[in-house]
């Protein structure tokens, strides 16, 4: 019982001087806005007969003529000026799923005109949401844009 007792206050006292260790906080050094987002693509279109013309039981039919998987997301990111687009496929096994990512892009400290632009699909006019707005980059802090599909934008600064 004595040696469990010991053994007991050993560890303890070692777990203690290890979790008084220095931490260092894995921030950048400089100013960043990431741009985090969960979008929904369109539906892609099934490749099955037309209703009128399947002759399957009714019972056995497809009841929507859309099918199950998703087009890619386009996201595209202007800083002061500069363009960048990255395309970004749906998750799940079928490609069923939601797009989700993360854009980190270093700023100078100032004020920065950004606008951000996610599409629906890679086709031209498919459908985008779209957030514009100035950000004060400051050194040390993120400025955080978040999008979901259902909700729309939200800026953390």
């Amino acid at each position: 019982m004595l040696a469990a007792t010991v053994l007991t206050a050993v560890a303890l006292a070692a777990l203690l001087a290890a979790s008084d260790a220095p931490f260092r906080n894995p921030a950048p050094a400089g100013a960043e806005f990431i741009f985090t987002f969960r979008a929904l693509g369109g539906r892609v279109e099934q490749g099955g007969a037309a209703p009128e013309q399947d002759d399957r039981p009714v019972h056995m039919r497809a009841t929507a003529p859309a099918g199950r998987g998703r087009t890619v997301v386009v996201v595209s990111v202007d800083v002061d000026g500069l363009v960048q687009q990255q395309v970004y496929r749906p998750k799940g096994v079928k490609s069923d799923g939601a797009s989700v990512g993360e854009w980190r892009v270093p700023l100078a400290p100032g004020g920065h005109r950004i606008a951000v632009s996610v599409a629906r699909g890679a086709a031209p006019g498919a459908p985008r949401q779209e957030w514009t707005g100035e950000v004060l980059a400051v050194e040390g802090k993120l400025v955080v844009l978040s999008f979901d599909s259902a909700t729309g934008y939200r800026l953390e600064p």
